[in-house]
């Protein structure tokens, strides 16, 4: 029991001084820039790394409904809010196997 302990405890400080080395943050991993926002009259989603193409954005409110759905073809996309309700939305960003490979929200205040 004693050898399971010092292993357990010799990789959790492992990883702690790996975390101390490097910082890690939720914006490294982030495929999608989503601006402004909040929003009042369109949304762009700008692609930061293109190298996973092709992606597919999905737009759901939030009891979960798709709401909109489009192909990253572009290193920007412009998303005019005409047919958008006030209120908090969740995108997903998928690739070709429909796999989420990011996500994240937007709000629309009109």
């Amino acid at each position: 029991m004693k050898k399971i302990l010092t292993i357990s405890t010799f990789l959790c400080f492992s990883f702690i001084g790996l975390h101390a080395q490097h910082k890690f943050s939720y914006a490294d991993s982030r495929l999608v820039n989503t601006f402004p926002n909040p929003a009042t009259q369109a949304v762009n989603f700008e692609l930061l790394n293109n190298e996973m193409s092709p992606l597919s954005l999905r737009i759901y409110n939030f009891v979960g409904k798709k709401v909109f759905e489009f192909s990253l073809t572009n290193v920007r996309y412009y998303l005019p809010l005409d047919n958008f309700s006030r209120g908090l939305y969740i995108y997903q960003v998928r690739n070709q196997y429909g796999s989420i490979v990011d996500s994240g929200k937007f709000q629309v205040v009109k």
